[in-house]
């Protein structure tokens, strides 16, 4: 098997609030640390659970979305099952965090205006391959 057939899905981060996922027992979910790219096995009768780019917004950076990627090292097909939670496109503002010192932060938008930034942050190549398309076409 080459090494591309072992990708599933490549480094990104979930949009909305939270992601909850249930994985069968393939594996290669991967979450990036600091340093390295860390397994996070499934465990028989637990969920794991990702947070997005939405609450990483509304805590002003308290809590930090996780980048995450998915490898087939089973050869096999792979099952999970995701659960978004992601507030309608209503404004949002940030969280009042009480007690804990966060950045000052004036930022208020729409979940879709965080959508937009964070797909033309993780998906830049796609943005300028769409771009020069368009020239082309004229």
């Amino acid at each position: 098997m080459t090494d591309e057939a072992l990708w599933g899905v490549g480094e990104h981060t979930d949009y909305g609030l939270l992601t909850i996922l249930l994985q069968d027992d393939a594996g290669g979910l991967e979450v990036r640390s600091r340093t390295q790219w860390v397994p996070a096995p499934p465990l028989p009768g637990s969920f794991v659970c990702n947070i997005g780019d939405m609450l990483d917004r509304m805590t002003r950076g308290l809590y930090r979305s996780t980048p995450h990627r998915v490898r087939n090292l089973a050869r096999r097909d792979r099952l999970s099952f995701p659960f978004f939670f992601d507030p309608n496109f209503a404004r949002v503002q940030p969280i009042d965090l009480q007690g804990w010192e966060t950045p000052p932060d004036d930022y208020s938008g729409t979940m879709g205006s965080i959508q937009r930034t964070s797909f033309r942050r993780q998906h830049t190549a796609i943005i300028c391959l769409t771009k020069s398309a368009r020239y082309f076409q004229r």
